[in-house]
């Protein structure tokens, strides 16, 4: 089973050199604080670091004299940007400066942030506001750090642009929509959520583990005992052992009847001989989880 808090890599090298974590300490303990702080100096670093560069980065070195770059320039207090596709030029220090002599000449300031890269089919480029006002831009030709990207500014709640993504039409910015169903396994209790619109299922965890604690409820004692995405339902079979351990079973709803799935697992835990499988409470979920007109879930809960 997969702990509801997963600790999901987020942000890589070009946004601050390091990847960066969701915090995974509990909301509001001085470890919370301690794990901001921490990410922040870093942060700062990283700033620090590329404005001694000029915010310039460097793109990678070819053999070629002449090559079709990419570039994006930003101002990092206003968020305004400029990009231009397949440059052809000697050199991507050329390309970097007359995109930044374009940028002034349309925005009357110099651009103070930028990235320049060799052109392929498709780019992203992500811009977020951090606690300071001040805006940074994010660039990458890999799907995965592009996910991870959009889970961050998802989760977070950020103020995030995505001037250039060559993913969009593939994959959109967050069109899955999932649902959980989280379990204590020493005490019985449980939770169901349906998460809407987002780019992943880590992002889906992170969006559950807030609203379990705007409920009162503490993600460390829940794990996610099933997590799909919305468009089918589930069957679960969720019971207390003689031994007193929870169990979950489940089938796809779709691929079998909730009649015969019943009677397996009547047959399988009620009247097994062994021991181990007898139990003394229990539930089934039947179709688990139809969701209602305001996006509520329906338990569709049934006693043995």
């Amino acid at each position: 089973m997969k702990k509801i808090f997963i600790t999901a890599s987020l942000l890589c090298s070009l946004l601050f050199a390091k990847s960066i974590y969701a915090n995974p300490y509990q909301p509001g303990s001085q470890s919370w604080h301690n794990w901001n702080g921490m990410m922040q100096a870093e942060i700062d670093k990283q700033k620090r670091e590329r404005q001694q560069q000029g915010g310039y980065q460097s793109p990678p070195v070819r053999t070629d004299t002449r090559s079709h770059y990419d570039v994006f320039v930003y101002h990092e207090n206003t968020g305004e940007w400029l990009r231009q596709e397949r440059v052809l030029k000697t050199t991507g220090d050329a390309v970097y400066r007359a995109a930044k002599s374009e940028f002034k000449r349309k925005y009357g300031k110099d651009a103070t942030n930028g990235f320049v890269w060799l052109s392929n089919d498709l780019p992203f480029v992500g811009m977020l506001k951090d606690k300071s006002g001040k805006w940074f831009a994010y660039q990458t030709t890999k799907s995965k750090e592009r996910e991870n990207f959009i889970a961050y500014c998802q989760t977070q709640n950020l103020d995030c642009r995505y001037p250039l993504d060559g993913y969009q039409k593939l994959s959109g910015y967050g069109n899955k929509n999932f649902k959980l169903f989280v379990t204590n396994n020493q005490t019985g209790a449980y939770a169901l959520y349906y998460v809407p619109n987002v780019i992943n299922s880590d992002a889906a965890v992170k969006m559950a583990e807030q609203k379990m604690i705007q409920e009162g409820k503490n993600p460390k004692q829940f794990v996610v005992s099933e997590i799909w995405e919305d468009g089918d339902n589930l069957h679960i079979f969720f019971a207390k052992t003689k031994y007193g351990e929870w169990i979950k079973r489940s089938e796809w709803s779709s691929g079998e009847s909730f009649e015969k799935f019943r009677n397996n697992y009547d047959n399988l835990f009620k009247k097994s001989s062994s021991g181990y499988y007898e139990y003394v409470d229990g539930f089934y979920l039947k179709n688990c989880c139809s969701v209602d007109s305001n996006g509520k879930l329906t338990e569709n809960k049934v006693r043995p």
